[in-house]
């Protein structure tokens, strides 16, 4: 029978069976908040192949992880029984295989990625989130979120098919809601801090009775090739051309894509766009407007919500998308409003690129 070990730490997953792959995406906190649950079974079911779920499974805590990490190995065996895996008695330390957590093995890692085992489907991808951090059904979500998904790895599809992908890019691809505390967020971004091109200076010292109320500042955030402009204080971070940025707002993330057209037309583009909306009933309400197409996605198992303003800039499809953890309220789709607005693409010299005007 096939056996397979999963060895959980703060910053990583790994496993130990017919491969062994480390999954630095995978953390233990990830487990508990449960945007790493679902991943962390297929990831599982992947390396076990055919086998699955007929393996022994052994989940094992390495001594250096905190408290959160050893409830990643409760939850982890709690799941794997549900899935009908059987799950051996939890071990008090990791194997004798070492985990560096810094840096990654140089052999026998198997790439995250499989174009043929995870093809580009256009869905949502949800893992339920509560505060008791009970895990939902071992398969309950139909692929992987997008820093998994097959665009950049697949050698060759048809060009009109890549850009259909690409389109939905994120468009779809972001159902996931990982909250984490103010300090996790600003550690996890620092090192990705988008230049700050530019931000209201401050005003001269006035009388407090006499001076005017000071309009909020605001930022023009450039990373990626990409102009945008937010509330002051926001700053981003990048998964495979998803750009995300994050404020003082603990409930708001902001994501930005562009991605090449290859010379789609706009029209079919949207098109696309509005029959995947149809088909899928996670998705509502597709709507053109003004040459931008919007419509929002409800995924199933939290009541996050991602509403997408899509459109067509020269040769190249924009997109941004408001994720909010429930319904938006008026400041976060304001935020997103100075998104849609100002998202452009900039030269590399940082100049903006001239629009055509009638």
């Amino acid at each position: 029978m096939t056996t397979v070990t999963i060895t959980v730490l703060d910053a990583a997953t790994v496993f130990e069976g017919p491969e062994t792959v480390y999954r630095y995406d995978l953390p233990g906190t990830g487990i508990v908040e449960g945007w790493a649950l679902e991943d962390t079974i297929q990831q599982a079911e992947k390396i076990c192949g055919e086998n699955w779920p007929d393996v022994d499974a052994e989940v094992i805590a390495d001594p250096s992880v905190t408290e959160a990490s050893i409830e990643a190995v409760t939850i982890l065996e709690r799941q794997l029984s549900a899935a009908g895996v059987s799950v051996t008695a939890q071990q008090p330390v990791a194997t004798a295989s070492a985990v560096d957590t810094e840096t990654p093995p140089t052999t026998a890692v198997t790439p995250v990625v499989d174009a043929a085992d995870n093809p580009p489907l256009h869905t949502a991808a949800s893992t339920e989130l509560s505060d008791a951090h009970e895990p939902g059904p071992a398969h309950a979500l139909r692929e992987p979120p997008l820093k998994q998904r097959v665009l950049r790895s697949v050698s060759w599809i048809d060009p009109f098919h890549v850009i259909i992908a690409a389109v939905i890019l994120a468009v779809v691809g972001v159902s996931w809601w990982a909250m984490r505390n103010d300090g996790d967020t600003a550690a996890a971004t620092d090192s990705s801090l988008a230049a700050v091109s530019e931000e209201r200076p401050e005003s001269s010292e006035q009388d407090p009775e006499q001076a005017p109320n000071k309009p909020a500042e605001t930022s023009d955030i450039e990373v990626e090739g990409l102009r945008v402009t937010l509330p002051a204080g926001f700053r981003t971070s990048i998964d495979d051309g998803l750009i995300t940025a994050t404020g003082g707002d603990p409930n708001l993330r902001v994501l930005l894509a562009a991605d090449p057209l290859y010379n789609v037309p706009a029209d079919a583009l949207f098109a696309e766009i509005k029959s995947e909306v149809d088909k899928d009933d996670e998705l509502h309400g597709a709507e053109e407007e003004a040459g931008k197409l919007r419509y929002s996605e409800k995924p199933k198992g939290d009541e996050s919500v991602v509403t997408w303003t899509t459109w067509v800039d020269d040769d190249e499809q924009l997109s941004v998308g408001c994720h909010t953890r429930v319904e938006p309220t008026t400041p976060q789709n304001a935020a997103c409003r100075m998104a849609v607005d100002s998202l452009e693409r900039v030269s590399q010299q940082g100049e903006a690129k001239e629009e055509d005007k009638d």
